[in-house]
């Protein structure tokens, strides 16, 4: 496939319908690609255009904080079954037609989910409420008590069973007597008496580890569910547009609720502030529920008899955000469209846009979409500013001050150090969007991220075009960027080092933070297939031959003298640790070998001057990758990711035919390696800061 024409047919069907400008891709290399991902997308379309393609969003009001969408399930079908690399997995037929079947008449054809005006701060809100139930959840999985059976064997010993046995048989030789003796009746009677006290014992014994479960349960869910019976509810809605057939069964459902409701729940649920309810609302009507926390607050209260302990502990810490709390679950027909509300006040909270210039799509909401209409977008979302600005102290309330607990883990700090890093981005809205063209293409926008570097250029793009590179990396960091990321890192590795009882962990960390203060923010890895084993790693002399990746590792340099520094305790560190059979070792400018089981193995070559940091298993690519750095000219910014197939089959075809003079099975790797590279060119990703934000674009590049 051509590349170069398909980059200029990606700028010149932008021109239709939306006037979409753009200059002549360049040639057809890997940098060529990630220039084209990181030039800013410019283009704008009317409220008319944005229907065509998005009329999934033209019921939502122009307030709308938060909405996601895919617009055509069925079409976004079509354009990934005609694609390349799906046509290169070579997919059963049959199973694909049935899939057809199930997406475009059985499920839905378009799904939207949207939260209303003063919704991001509830959303916000409950976001950390929602993973500590996650956490809480997982750690009542691990709540460890030992099964009643277990303890009535350990304290009634080996002999009841055999008591057992033999009050059985006397109880059957009993049974047999046709004029039972006294002393037989006694003997019945005893038994009987002696497993009743068993029974009474073992249900003891459930009773107790029944409560002791529920309170150690309700240590970890109760400060939860207290949280969340506070948290403010957001208004959600829920626009499904379905097939002619689906939309009939779900108008019968919805007629039919309310018998269906009084029949079979209408009694158990009025008592727990459960109640049926209907009205008009933006032009439509709506039939549901409605929940009355009092009402349910009041039964829980009468009914406070026949709880346990911690249910009535859990009973008494939900009340309070119960008693005020009301909401209700509608349902309404639109057409084909069936519309779902979530809510505390329907007249007040529940709107639809009768117009799509009365809707979103007349904001600047939907405009990140605009140069992308003409790609036929499969799924895009949009988050208000607000939620962003929510988060951090909604993080810090709902996941601090001690509400999770992690062994051997300061969480608070934690947390501490992950609110840190989100205020380095400025609030802003954050925007997804996914489409197919010649690929996957999955593109992200947020606020200014003074974690990146907006002036400097990225120093290896060039070596992503080498035939050889198998995988590039880079981006530029501000120094604050890197001292706000390494500080979350080193928390959790000092309290991990105190856990394990390693404190030389402790100390290496403190080097590398030193190492940190002399670089300058541009950081690279570079990996190629020309590498090869060393002598002293070399299993069989047949695979002295073989082609393995080589990784290089590039920073750029403001104080050499900080590096070395900290290279001197990362080394000391390292020293104390090789007794324990792991380490570097390395002369005072960088490490030369990693020590395994043992014995010191020569892979690693480093090079340190007051510009730049290189290290890699070869001098030959430490060169390059010098002279790269020192020479560069491209004009990339922020960050770039490149994983190409290409290099990775040629060095799977060079050794493969080793591989089979060994005698081993080589037949599934080479299937599974022809198959990738016949459908991918590889994995394309950039990060590039702009004027008002940061965008950031991935694409799963076709072959």
């Amino acid at each position: 496939m051509n590349t170069r024409r398909s980059l200029m047919l990606l700028a010149a069907s932008a021109l239709a319908p939306i006037g979409y400008a753009q200059t002549e891709a360049p040639a057809s290399t890997p940098t060529a690609t990630l220039q084209q991902m990181s030039a800013a997308p410019a283009a704008s379309a009317t409220v008319e255009q944005r229907a065509a393609k998005l009329g999934s969003l033209a019921l939502l009001p122009a307030d709308t904080e938060f909405f996601f969408t895919i617009p055509s399930l069925g079409a976004s079908f079509e354009r990934a079954t005609a694609s390349r690399w799906l046509q290169a997995l070579n997919p059963d037929e049959d199973y694909m037609e049935d899939l057809r079947t199930d997406l475009t008449e059985d499920a839905f054809s378009s799904l939207t989910i949207s939260t209303g005006a003063q919704s991001s701060q509830a959303v916000a809100h409950l976001m950390p409420i929602i993973l500590r139930m996650a956490y809480g959840i997982e750690q009542m999985d691990k709540i460890d008590i030992p099964y009643p059976e277990e303890t009535l064997e350990l304290s009634t010993g080996d002999d009841s069973e055999a008591d057992d046995e033999e009050d059985g048989d006397s109880l059957d030789e009993d049974i047999e007597d046709v004029e039972p003796t006294p002393e037989a009746l006694e003997k019945q009677k005893q038994a009987r008496e002696k497993q009743m006290a068993r029974e009474a014992k073992r249900m003891e014994a459930w009773d107790k580890y029944r409560a002791e479960r529920d309170k150690k349960q309700a240590e970890i869910m109760i400060p939860i569910l207290k949280d969340l019976s506070e948290a403010p509810l957001p208004n959600v809605l829920a626009i499904i547009e379905l097939s002619e057939d689906n939309a009939a069964t779900a108008r019968e459902g919805i007629d039919e609720m309310r018998n269906q409701f009084e029949k079979y729940a209408a009694e158990e649920a009025t008592k727990r502030g459960i109640t049926f309810t209907d009205g008009d609302y933006a032009g439509l009507h709506w039939q549901g529920i409605h929940f009355d926390g009092a009402t349910l607050v009041k039964f829980l209260e009468e009914d406070r008899d026949s709880m346990s302990d911690s249910e009535k502990e859990l009973a008494q810490a939900v009340s309070p955000g119960l008693a005020g709390r009301e909401a209700s679950i509608l349902t309404a027909m639109q057409g084909n469209k069936l519309i779902i509300s979530i809510c505390t006040d329907p007249a007040k909270e529940i709107k639809l846009a009768k117009t799509p210039q009365e809707s979103i799509l007349a904001t600047d909401k939907v405009a990140f979409a605009d140069a992308r209409l003409d790609k036929n977008p499969d799924l895009l979302f949009y988050v208000d500013k607000k939620f962003q600005e929510a988060l951090s102290t909604a993080i810090a309330t709902q996941l601090g001050s001690g509400k999770i607990s992690i062994p051997g883990i300061n969480a608070d700090t934690l947390v501490n150090s992950y609110v840190d890093m989100l205020k380095m981005v400025q609030p802003a809205a954050i925007t997804g969007i996914i489409w197919q063209d010649k690929g996957i293409h999955a593109e992200m926008a947020y606020g200014q991220d003074k974690t990146i570097d907006p002036n400097a250029t990225l120093k290896l793009a060039s070596m992503a075009d080498l035939p050889t590179t198998i995988l590039y990396g880079e981006s530029i960091s501000t120094q604050a960027g890197l001292k706000t990321s390494l500080a979350y890192v080193g928390h959790s590795l000092r309290q991990l080092a105190s856990s394990f009882a390693l404190p030389e962990l402790a100390t290496l960390w403190m080097g590398v933070e030193t190492i940190t203060e002399g670089l300058q923010g541009g950081m690279a890895v570079v990996v190629d297939n020309q590498g090869s084993l060393p002598a002293d790693m070399v299993p069989a002399p047949e695979l002295a031959q073989l082609q393995v990746p080589r990784i290089g590792f590039y920073a750029s340099v403001q104080n050499r003298d900080s590096i070395l520094a900290g290279w001197k305790t990362v080394a000391d560190s390292f020293a104390k640790l090789q007794s324990k059979n792991i380490g570097i070792i390395g002369s005072a400018d960088g490490p030369t070998s990693i020590f395994v089981d043992g014995k010191a193995m020569s892979l690693i070559q480093t090079d340190l001057n007051d510009k730049q940091l290189v290290i890699s298993a070869s001098q030959p690519l430490n060169k390059q990758i010098a002279e790269t750095a020192a020479k560069a000219t491209g004009t990339l910014k922020g960050g770039a990711f490149v994983l190409r197939m290409a290099p990775i089959k040629a060095m799977v075809d060079k050794d493969l035919p080793l591989a089979d003079k060994m005698g081993m099975d080589t037949k599934e790797v080479r299937e599974v390696v022809d198959v990738l590279d016949k459908a991918f060119d590889g994995v394309y990703g950039t990060v590039t800061p702009e004027a008002n934000g940061t965008r950031i674009h991935l694409y799963v590049k076709e072959k």
